[in-house]
């Protein structure tokens, strides 16, 4: 992993996917689908995440009602227990947008190494900001 530190300095972003101009899926509600797949229950899921159960269940709704499609499949307790389980949909989902945050924080960490001089300089004097090249560039 490239250092994203330099001399007190980091570099941060957030992702996250927006459907119709709303906020759909970033780390938080990428962060409670995980738990439901690895737990297999919303209930398991609010205890991983400390996220309450009601308030997941209101991200799931939200989710599949804007998107029109389910991303997550529960069935009732009984003697079996009940439980919860992603569809594919979801789990795609899921996949892309990690490739999506990998590449992002990939570029991101490229463009902080060719400023990186600017940064090392304790007084941080006023210089011509470079030409910075394309990722994948000599």
């Amino acid at each position: 992993m490239a250092n994203r530190e330099v001399q007190g300095w980091r570099v941060r972003s957030k992702v996250w996917l927006e459907w119709d101009g709303k906020p759909l899926l970033g780390k938080g509600r990428s962060e409670i689908l995980w738990a439901i797949e690895h737990t297999g229950s919303l209930k398991g899921a609010s205890r991983v995440t400390g996220v309450p159960y009601r308030r997941i269940w209101a991200v799931v709704r939200d989710m599949e009602s804007r998107l029109g499609r389910s991303l997550v499949e529960t069935r009732r307790g009984g003697p079996d227990g009940g439980g919860a389980i992603l569809t594919e949909e979801a789990r795609q989902l899921l996949a892309h947008f990690g490739l999506l945050l990998e590449g992002i924080q990939e570029m991101v960490d490229f463009r902080f190494r060719c400023l990186t001089p600017f940064f090392r300089q304790g007084d941080m004097q006023v210089s011509p900001i470079p030409n910075l090249p394309k990722e994948g560039s000599p």
